[in-house]
């Protein structure tokens, strides 16, 4: 990031006030701060960001300027599509609004504009590692800066979610068993690996939107309503919902593969009921019915046991599971707790 009002055009040798030359390619200028966006060449990325005093072509021949060593690019930045790239670097002018809210930027403000102009979220150990490497007392951001759990969220990423969401739910193609969403089921559907950031999602889905909203203890749930509510099921997909849902009892079951060859006209019932979450398939393929996960967790919250460290011993003995059933709820449990030691039963 070069600070300047002045901004070139093309690529120049920036001088730094000790020795050497960096070479310098402008990408895009940000008019409000006065700043350059820009690539520079160097021979190791520093550990934290730096501003440099440089000077254009040679040492003494031009006024001074700061250069600010933010961080490595991403990969294949050069091989970005232009509109992609173009909306990044103006994205990142945006966030350093909102990081700053006018007051004078420092080097952390800049770091952080361009991480969240990136990346839409940044953990808060990570700025907190940035800030005390530089030396500085803890720098304040904006209100659109937001605490989410363990993450700082920039509130523009965090409405295009939320309108991401809307698209999704009211496409032409929907899912009619998608009648509420959880954080879980909105994290699944976005890939958001975060469930604080999901459950903030739906919590800014269900203003925008003017959903009912529930909090079950477990976080949030939004009940589909409106623009937003699914349609209803025809007859012959009823009909098969209620066949598929048949197989499934605490006895008996259907690996998720065996579905296709049971039920080959009603792929896309399938496919309704693993991604409203109605069925839910573990990592070894066994396959259980969200009511089931539902009862288990239930029973499992009044054991005072943290899930991801009950054991396959414990499911069996106090739940009265078969092996097979017990190993696949546990690998449920370390899915979606983390893994823990395992009892050895």
């Amino acid at each position: 990031m070069l600070l300047t009002d002045h901004p070139p055009q093309h690529a120049l040798d920036l001088v730094p006030a000790q020795s050497g030359k960096l070479a310098f390619e402008p990408l895009h200028y940000l008019e409000a701060p006065g700043a350059l966006i820009g690539l520079v060449a160097v021979d190791s990325v520093p550990a934290q960001p730096v501003a440099l005093p440089v000077q254009r072509g040679r040492r003494g021949s031009k006024p001074p300027e700061d250069l600010l060593l933010l961080g490595p690019a991403p990969k294949n930045i050069g091989s970005w599509p232009r509109p992609q790239l173009a909306g990044v670097l103006k994205a990142a002018g945006r966030a350093l609004a909102d990081a700053t809210e006018s007051a004078p930027a420092t080097l952390p403000h800049w770091w952080l504009a361009c991480q969240l102009a990136l990346r839409g979220t940044i953990r808060r150990a990570e700025w907190k590692a940035l800030w005390r490497g530089l030396g500085v007392e803890r720098p304040e951001y904006g209100e659109r800066i937001e605490r989410v759990g363990p993450l700082l969220a920039w509130r523009e990423y965090l409405d295009q979610l939320v309108a991401g969401l809307g698209r999704r739910l009211s496409g032409g193609k929907r899912n009619p068993l998608i009648t509420e969403l959880d954080g879980e089921l909105a994290a699944n559907l976005f890939n958001l690996r975060q469930p604080e950031l999901a459950a903030r999602v739906l919590e800014l889905a269900a203003e925008r939107f003017e959903l009912p909203l529930a909090d079950t203890g477990a976080g949030p749930v939004v009940t589909l309503a409106g623009e937003l509510a699914p349609p209803p099921l025809s007859d012959n997909d009823a009909r098969a919902l209620k066949s598929v849902l048949a197989l499934y009892t605490p006895e008996e079951g259907q690996p998720k593969s065996g579905l296709a060859a049971r039920f080959p006209a009603q792929q896309h019932v399938i496919h309704w009921l693993f991604e409203a979450g109605r069925l839910v398939e573990v990592a070894d393929g066994f396959v259980f019915t969200r009511d089931e996960l539902d009862g288990y967790l239930a029973e499992l919250a009044t054991w005072g046991t943290p899930p991801g460290e009950i054991g396959v011993g414990d499911l069996r003995r106090k739940l009265g599971l078969k092996r097979r059933r017990a190993e696949a709820l546990r690998a449920y449990l370390t899915a979606r707790y983390g893994d823990r030691p395992e009892d050895g039963a």
